[in-house]
């Protein structure tokens, strides 16, 4: 484990020198950052910090906003106020490390130290995970607010010895840990329902006792819930609407929709969201995403968005599957090469150029696919020979299963455009399955022969 958390560390500091070195002003000034989501999260952080006010615009009035949900601003703004931009990579590199350590404790729980160790050093060497701590968005923190949440729900709901009464405690802080995730990124909000649907499914078959099942479940249903139904009990009061975040139904027309459209005119996302929006008299994109700075209504807003979300989505089916079998593998050996020329002012000539890049951006780029493919093959081959071989534990690789096909149905979802940043939650999951492939063929090939 601790080797894990210094090669996290490690890549983390040396990528700070180097950013430093040749991007100072990087790590001092959010406004350069590359995604204009990360600009917005931190003027809202900013305001709460110094203002009080939960808003996005950069002078009074302060309106309220309900686009972003409020975990990760409020993160972000409080490390940007007390470090400046580089306390926002020092904040995602502290996450990591909480994540690495709680992959190590989950495969150690489940299964052995050695998987534990395997698992942790794998997670430290995603490159995905190296670039996005150096980018203020939310996955990150999404990421480890899941695994937090995980870590407390797991052995209580599925433990490994079922001969146990597992700790209903665990339940309090594994519900709140991913309510504070579906609070950091929308995108967890159905993740406590999957995780019941499996815990009903283990109980009708393996025939607990009903009552305990019961409690269990509705325990960690109310907690998981908690804040985020405050959070939305907020919105109605503001907007008179009770939900989640603006984003969601933006999303929904303008990228899930969005890229059934352009699998269907073979077009650009962004031909595609125009003939949305002349078609269904929409706010352009660019509106639905800034409401205030042009004027505008956002509940107005999400509530025309909402009204055609069905129709926008249903009116190409087949195409919606098309763009999301395109979107999940396409997210899935995505690299983040481009990212660190980027962070580096170096110039990215592109695979199909391979070699007349900088040897470092060459050494990133084959890395980041070779580690895809060890954990991509290695975690599919980990699930399947987990199942066979760990009869104690085939309750919690059913819902990890389960977790893993909601993260990439959450993939599909973001259409043909899907990049490689949406994968991050699915890749903890990879990582523990591939982790024990790795150590079950190494134990094999140390193994005395006869």
């Amino acid at each position: 484990m601790k080797y894990a958390l210094s090669l996290l560390l490690a890549v983390g500091l040396t990528l700070f020198i180097w950013i430093g070195c040749v991007n100072r002003e990087y790590l001092s000034d959010y406004k350069l950052a590359f995604n204009p989501d990360a600009i917005t999260y931190l003027d809202l952080g900013q305001n709460v910090w110094v203002y009080g006010a939960y808003s996005r615009r950069l002078a009074p009035p302060y309106t309220p906003d309900f686009k972003w949900t409020p975990v990760f601003p409020v993160l972000a703004g409080g490390a940007d106020c007390l470090l400046g931009t580089a306390g926002v990579f020092v904040l995602n590199i502290v996450l990591s490390a909480l994540s690495c350590l709680i992959v190590y404790r989950l495969v150690e729980y489940y299964f052995n130290a050695k998987a534990g160790t395997a698992a942790s050093c794998l997670f430290a060497l995603d490159t995905l995970i190296w670039s996005l701590n150096f980018q203020a968005m939310s996955d990150v923190a999404f990421v480890t607010f899941v695994l937090v949440g995980l870590y407390f729900t797991l052995p209580a709901l599925f433990p490994k010895d079922e001969t146990q009464t597992p700790a209903f405690w665990r339940l309090i802080p594994g519900g709140l840990g991913l309510s504070v995730a579906i609070l950091t990124r929308p995108t967890g909000l159905y993740l406590p329902i999957v995780i019941l649907l499996c815990y009903a499914i283990k109980a009708l078959f393996s025939r607990t006792n009903l009552i305990r099942s019961s409690v269990f479940a509705l325990t960690f249903l109310l907690c998981s819930f908690s804040l985020a139904g405050l959070w939305m009990f907020r919105n109605y009061q503001t907007f008179g609407i009770f939900t989640l975040s603006s984003n969601e139904n933006i999303v929904m027309v303008y990228y899930t929709g969005g890229g059934a459209w352009q699998t269907e005119f073979n077009c650009s996302l962004s031909e595609a969201q125009d003939k949305i929006q002349k078609e269904f008299n929409l706010p352009s994109d660019e509106v639905c995403h800034n409401a205030d700075a042009f004027g505008k209504d956002p509940a107005e807003i999400d509530r025309q968005l909402k009204a055609c979300k069905r129709d926008v989505l249903l009116k190409y089916p087949v195409s919606l599957i098309k763009s999301a079998m395109i979107g999940v593998p396409k997210s899935l050996i995505a690299h983040e090469t481009g990212i660190f020329a980027q962070l580096t002012k170096q110039d990215w000539q592109g695979a199909g150029n391979l070699f007349s890049n900088s040897p470092i951006l060459i050494l990133i780029f084959v890395w980041s696919v070779l580690f895809q493919i060890i954990v991509i093959c290695g975690g599919l081959i980990g699930m399947i020979g987990s199942w066979i071989k760990s009869p104690n534990s085939r309750w919690a690789i059913f819902c990890v299963a389960g977790i893993a096909a909601y993260f990439i149905l959450t993939m599909g979802l973001s259409g043909a455009d899907c990049c490689a940043r949406y994968r991050l939650p699915l890749m903890p999951v990879l990582i523990a399955f591939a982790a024990i492939t790795i150590t079950t063929l190494w134990e094999k090939y140390k193994a005395p022969k006869e």
